[in-house]
Formats: C-alpha cells, structure tokens, sequence
C-alpha cells in the first residue's frame, strides 16, 4: 500500500455530485480518477453520494468502479462491488398519495425511483433532457400508480419554474411523515422519513469500523444537510445553499473551480 501523507488519519470521503463534484455542465474534473486511485491505494475509501440513480453514477466512475462505493437516491440505496448492501424503501401504500399530489403541480413532472429503474409518464422535451442527466435506466409507463415489480425507493419532483418556491410548496405538507428536500433548482426529492445521506454514511463507518473524526464529506444542496453532521472534515462548496454552509466546518472552492479536487490535493498533497 502507497505511503499517503495523512496526518488526520482520514479514511472515508464521501462526495455530493451535482454542484459539488460536477461542474455545471456536468463534467468531473479531469483528475478524478487518478486522485481516487491515489487516495485508495493509501487506504481511504472513495464514496458518491447523490440523489442520482446508482445506475447513472456508476457509468460515470466505470473505469475505477472497484475503487468506489455508491450512495444513490439520497440514501435510498448503496451499493458497494456492485452489491446492493442497503435500502430505505418509500411505504408501498403511502408514495401513491405523494404522487398523487405531485401531479397537481403546474409546469413539475414526478419520477419514480425504484432499486431496478426509474419510471416516468410524461415526455415532454425539457423534462427529458433532465431525465438523461440523472438515470440511465428508466421506463415511460402510462400510469405511475401501476409500477410493477419494483421497490419503490423515491419520488422526485422536476419542476420547470422553480423547486424551492414552487413544488415544495405543494409537497412540504408531508414532510412530517418523510423526508422533503429541495435537491437543486429544478428538483425536489421525497424519501422515507429516516432515509437520506447522512445515515447512508453511517452504513459504510460501521461497515469499515470508523467514526466521524476519519471522515470527509463535501456537498452543497439541502439534500446534504444530515451528511454534515457525519463527518468532523465537514464541507461546504462555495457555491453551496446558504444553509448548508451554516453547517459546515469548512468550505470549498466552487464546483467550477474543482473545489473538491483542490481540497484532497491539499489535505493529502496529491499530486
């Protein structure tokens, strides 16, 4: 094992994507994979967490795919070696009256996540451009209550206006039973109520027998919010939402300035 200068004795970094790890338009930076191949041959642990589909980020780590766990629909789901090692599914009877809600919502189209694909109704152009940002395996079906053989993992909210102001007003109704999250400017996320990022995490320390003094964490959304928590080596982007920087120990530089990737060179004196 390579010798990595890490005088904090840091084992896991745990990564948002979108605002944090991508640029804006949707890129990882360029030495991604080798600062995640030097960090592992060191001994720490890489890790995405995002509200993404698994099957979306994995394509994007394909060439280190050994090097990297996944935590996928904000929590709902992790996968390490490709081996799904936890869920946090929505309660099959409740999402179908979330849903039903979320489509009342002017200019907003709802998204199912399952464990083996996501499932949409509607094809409007603009919401699908979004779709093929976010999951690679989805299905068009003529009625979302009538999801098949499928654990139903989240719902998601694209709204075309704004997510804060406009589909979060519809939905914050529920956000005593689950978990509400503005995820970006166009998305809002339902999860069950103990279901999010933060206890995702929680999942891989115990698995690696480690505490929140070994632990690393960047976001920059309010579906960060409980990862900040988790972790003494706490970021928040630049760019990230007001909140969350209120919540951090640190920040970072932007998305667009390879924030995190200027951080671990720093921290670990990465080449």
């Amino acid at each position: 094992m390579t010798k990595l200068y890490n005088p904090d004795n840091i084992r896991l970094i745990v990564t948002d994507m979108d605002g944090t790890l991508l640029n804006t338009a949707k890129q990882l930076p360029a030495e991604t994979f080798s600062i995640v191949s030097q960090l592992t041959e060191g001994g720490v642990r890489f890790v995405v967490a995002s509200g993404r589909q698994y099957w979306n980020i994995r394509h994007l780590f394909e060439p280190i795919i050994e090097k990297v766990s996944f935590i996928a629909e904000n929590g709902g789901v992790t996968f390490e070696n490709d081996e799904l090692i936890s869920t946090i599914p929505l309660d099959p009877v409740r999402w179908h009256e979330y849903l039903q809600t979320a489509e009342t919502i002017p200019m907003a189209y709802p998204v199912l996540s399952g464990v083996k694909k996501a499932y949409i109704q509607d094809t409007n152009m603009e919401f699908l451009k979004n779709i093929v940002n976010y999951y690679r395996r989805f299905e068009v079906i003529p009625d979302l209550d009538a999801v098949g053989d499928d654990e139903i993992i989240k719902l998601s909210v694209c709204d075309m206006q704004n997510a804060e102001r406009n589909a979060y007003s519809y939905l914050e109704k529920f956000d005593k039973e689950v978990m509400v999250k503005v995820s970006g400017d166009e998305w809002v996320d339902i999860n069950a109520l103990h279901c999010n990022k933060g206890v995702a995490i929680e999942v891989v320390q115990e698995k690696m027998g480690i505490g929140p003094d070994q632990t690393m964490v960047f976001g920059d959304f309010l579906n960060d919010t409980e990862m900040m928590g988790k972790a003494k080596f706490s970021y928040a982007m630049k760019n990230a939402h007001p909140k969350l920087k209120t919540l951090a120990n640190f920040q970072a530089p932007s998305n667009n300035e390879e924030g995190v990737i200027k951080v671990l060179k720093e921290r670990f004196n990465l080449s």
